[in-house]
């Protein structure tokens, strides 16, 4: 014997197959008006490593910076150079997970003073 279940879909889907498909609202949807060309705001994100011997990695670690004036002097070009090209910069610190907290937060304090915006990740390394 069939079962009752079997029944049911074999009569649904014979009731889509042979059924209309109409727009039957009556209520006409607005349409999208196109805007005036707006810029986006466009962001780079730029990454900085922490390792634990407080030298900083830039350029998806290709550049290590050691001293404090060289670091205050690479994201201030960074940020300069983005900021001509009306882009925001976004700065991610990337901390290795045995390096002191410290050098993290000098980081952020530095981008703090030049109103980037700032955001940290501890990275385990194997």
């Amino acid at each position: 014997m069939i079962r009752l279940v079997d029944v049911v879909f074999i009569l649904l889907f014979g009731f889509i197959a042979i059924s209309k498909v109409e727009k039957m609202s009556k209520i006409e949807l607005p349409e999208s008006e196109t805007v005036s060309g707006r810029p986006l705001n466009q962001e780079t994100v730029v990454f900085i490593g922490v390792l634990p011997n407080g030298h900083y990695l830039a350029e998806n670690e290709t550049i290590e910076i050691s001293r404090e004036q060289d670091l205050n002097y690479y994201l201030k070009q960074k940020h300069e150079e983005l900021k001509a090209d009306g882009v925001l910069m976004r700065v991610r610190i990337r901390a290795n997970h045995d390096a002191a907290v410290k050098h993290a937060f000098k980081l952020v304090k530095k981008c703090q003073f030049m109103n980037i915006k700032v955001g940290i990740e501890v990275v385990k390394t194997s």
